[in-house]
């Protein structure tokens, strides 16, 4: 199965500060006229990829595209590396890959000389002869590479034309196809794979320097930060450097801040770290990072006691107290957010939040997924046809083993309807009359095998419009991913005769006109589902009061933790929450309410509410309590079940087990939900998120909770990477260290809040979904009603019926 990388993310730099730092001038920047993109081939390769690439690292490099870039003498040039892999490792799998992405650019990078460096290594099994790599920007291939470097991690570098690169989006698209030294089987081309290395895969600019001391200034524009892009290890990291604290709402403003950066920056990788002194340690050797932004918060007299020499009064260029600043000795650029007081600083912080800002009642239409993955998900809300081709799959012709194809679609946080219903892909395909019977086509949903379709004819043959069924309960809440994976046998395989060399003739075709059709499904919110929370913010994202949240924001590790989640769920709700700070003494018991700090600081009430065990506080944290001594008292197996089974109660249990033993019924078929266990957190758990019902049953709860302050900032941070992050479910999700994966615990009871205008339609699906969830409720339903019927035809019948002594 295809790795699905993680997200792209855009830097700004940092650097030390000292009264030579000078603010941008916010002069406009002519974009260089861009050249028209040769449409990109689908088509299989035939014959032999080209001759590698090999890398000047001491001249221009010159490729089969574009002519050598004049560059300018060394003193006046700045290079500057733009990481743009989107995750810490990237694996091109199988016999074909294919993977788009957005990189933002500004317009100093669009018109600067750029080179790609390309950094992999391939699997051994790879045959150079017959396997290649292809790297497009904006529809231009830039690069065709055989793939040949299974001995150790190559480089190539390669220049990019001019006016390829533009101000704004650009395409980045990857391209692999691979194919085996040896083995022609199926399972043979699992053991094919190119794994691209991050750090090593970069574009290298050129950014000429405006006089022999200052620095190119590369940001201009607020806009701009969408072009902070991500380090060597595919991650983003916002560093706020904000001296004062503990006034008014200083916090609060700085989470609108935190939110506004996740939202223009667009990374799922994103991380945030609030500093009262700004540490040297934040500085790149050179002056210059990828896929980080430091931002300087405060007043002039505030900053200077963070900074030494620091001036941040007005430059001749700029009057403006938000801007970006450059240092001139190491190129380094930050962003001031300062004010005469904090008035004004708030009010620059909401100047930019307002760009972000989308009314509460305006439903998006897509999920923005374009920086790690293109297309963006359409989000699917009710009853949907779809063509491949709007779903970003093109037709392909493929003479390969195994095909693989993905599409993307988001779905609402209310989605109820993971009991009942099928969605359909319509296919339009093709096979050739080499493909033998036992070939098959597997749809798979989230990474999980949702259905399997066989070949059973031979001679070849077309699907025109198949349908093919996925239940419903496959799918969740936010991104989904559909993979259909076409699995090829043919005789010339199976004989794979050595020196043979690898056929071009296609014998499978997958058509775009092919569709994905989604039914209409109830909607109506559940809680707990940390699911809906972690995809789309919900349900902070339903409601247009204010989030209130429960966290001790004078603690620079309680706000820094409180910033990465609250810009994560901005990220996944496309939109800022205003929020209110809460007291321990305010009424929290109605409405949605979030909870971020060490389990000693949270109330007891909020922990037994969201199914973690008070008695945490102790076992869980550091505390040096003496606990009481457990009763170590050893039962036989028979004295568990006399203890189990005593009672009404316990017989009953003990019948449903036998009835669900003996016709093989699983735990979902049950009459009522189980009761739910507090969670106590082992030792090796660094951060846990739960959430469940506030107590007046209107809203929800949820906290993300640590051992203590410190573990809380570095476990969220780890906690908020999209590997993790879309692993959050059920009612409670831990982090576990040692394991370095997350560990959930599945919901029992659930409560229903309503989300949409009651209509019967809605009702009778939301009704379909609970009674086949709870199958013994329904049969016990349908007995009442059967039972209910026979007494009133009973009861009408001897009133109305005809009866022997009236004959």
């Amino acid at each position: 199965m295809t790795k699905t990388s993680q997200y792209p993310m855009r830097n700004i730099r940092r650097c030390v500060l000292s009264a030579c730092l000078s603010a941008l001038p916010v002069s406009g920047v002519a974009f260089a006229q861009i050249q028209a993109p040769k449409p990109f081939d689908m088509a299989p390769e035939i014959g032999d990829a080209p001759a590698p690439v090999t890398p000047d690292m001491t001249a221009p490099v010159v490729n089969s595209v574009t002519q050598p870039v004049m560059q300018a003498p060394i003193e006046n040039r700045q290079l500057w590396r733009r990481y743009i892999v989107p995750s810490d490792m990237l694996s091109l799998t199988g016999e074909q890959y294919q993977r788009s992405w957005n990189l933002n650019m500004t317009a100093e990078e669009a018109k600067a000389p750029v080179r790609l460096n390309l950094g992999y290594q391939n699997a051994i099994l790879v045959a150079p002869e017959n396997s290649y790599l292809s790297i497009s920007l904006n529809n231009t291939e830039i690069l065709r590479q055989p793939i040949q470097s299974a001995d150790q991690l190559s480089e190539v570098m390669v220049e990019i034309p001019k006016n390829v690169l533009r101000a704004g989006a650009n395409t980045f698209s990857i391209r692999a196809q691979q194919r085996h030294r040896t083995d022609c089987t199926v399972e043979s081309t699992y053991e094919l794979w190119t794994n691209i290395e991050p750090s090593k895969t970069y574009l290298a600019f050129d950014l000429p320097k405006t006089n022999a001391t200052q620095a190119n200034k590369r940001f201009i524009k607020n806009e701009d930060m969408s072009a902070i892009g991500v380090n060597p290890k595919g991650l983003t990291q916002f560093n706020i450097i904000a001296p004062a604290l503990g006034k008014e709402d200083n916090g609060t403003s700085l989470l609108d801040l935190s939110q506004a950066l996740a939202i223009l920056g667009g990374m799922p990788n994103q991380s945030f770290s609030v500093e009262k002194f700004f540490s040297p340690a934040l500085i790149h050797h050179d002056g210059a990072q990828s896929g980080v932004l430091t931002v300087l918060v405060g007043t002039p007299g505030e900053l200077a006691t963070a900074f030494e020499n620091l001036q941040v009064a007005p430059d001749e260029n700029s009057s403006d107290s938000m801007r970006f600043l450059t240092n001139a000795h190491t190129g380094e650029q930050f962003l001031l957010i300062s004010g005469e007081n904090w008035r004004e600083i708030t009010q620059n912080i909401d100047d930019l939040v307002a760009i972000t800002e989308r009314p509460a009642n305006i439903l998006r239409s897509s999920l923005h997924t374009e920086n790690w993955n293109l297309p963006d998900a359409k989000m699917l809300r009710e009853a949907t046809v779809l063509t491949f081709s709007q779903l970003g799959i093109a037709t392909q012709q493929f003479s390969g083993r195994r095909l693989r194809n993905e599409f993307t679609f988001g779905i609402p946080a209310d989605f109820y309807a993971n009991a009942y219903g099928l969605a359909t892909i319509l296919l339009d395909a093709a096979y050739s009359a080499e493909v033998l019977p036992g070939s098959q086509i597997d749809i798979y949903v989230n990474g999980d095998i949702a259905t399997t379709i066989l070949i059973t004819d031979s001679g070849g043959g077309v699907m025109k419009q198949l349908p093919i069924n996925i239940a419903m309960r496959n799918f969740r809440p936010g991104l989904n991913t559909v993979t259909i994976e076409a699995s090829l046998q043919t005789k010339a395989d199976k004989v794979c005769a050595p020196g043979n060399p690898s056929s071009n003739t296609p014998r499978f075709a997958l058509f775009d006109t092919s569709k994905f059709s989604m039914p209409t499904f109830g909607r109506i919110g559940q809680t707990p589902n940390l699911a809906a929370t972690s995809a789309v913010a919900y349900p902070y994202n339903y409601a247009t009061d204010a989030l209130r949240l429960f966290a001790n924001l004078n603690d620079y590790n309680v706000l820094s933790a409180s910033a990465t989640i609250m810009g994560n769920l901005a990220h996944a709700a496309g939109r800022p929450f205003k929020i209110k700070q809460v007291q321990p003494d305010d009424d929290l018991t109605t409405g949605n309410a979030l909870f971020i700090g060490a389990i000693t600081n949270l109330p007891d009430i909020v922990l037994a509410q969201t199914g973690i065990n008070p008695k945490a506080k102790n076992i869980w944290s550091n505390d040096d309590i003496v606990l009481p001594a457990q009763d170590n008292t050893n039962y036989t197996l028979s004295q568990w079940q006399e203890q189990l089974q005593s009672g009404w109660s316990g017989r009953l249990q003990h019948f449903y087990a036998n009835i669900r033993e003996t016709f093989n019924i699983s735990d979902g078929l049950r009459l009522f939900p189980s009761e739910a266990v507090q969670f106590i957190p082992s030792q090796a758990v660094s951060v846990l998120t739960a959430q469940g019902p506030s107590p007046s049953s209107k809203g929800a709860w949820t906290v993300v909770t640590a051992q203590d302050t410190a573990m809380l900032r570095h476990g969220v941070e780890t906690l908020a990477q999209q590997i993790n992050w879309t692993k959050v479910d059920g009612r409670i999700s831990a982090y576990n260290r040692e394991k370095q994966s997350i560990e959930t615990i599945p919901v029992q009871t659930t409560q229903f809040l309503s989300t949409q205008p009651l209509s019967f339609a809605n009702m009778r699906l939301i009704a379909t979904n609970w009674l086949s969830s709870n199958a013994l409720s329904y049969v016990l339903v349908l007995l009442v009603s059967l039972i209910a019927l026979g007494l009133t035809t009973s009861a009408m019948l001897s009133r109305f019926g005809r009866r022997d002594d009236e004959e």
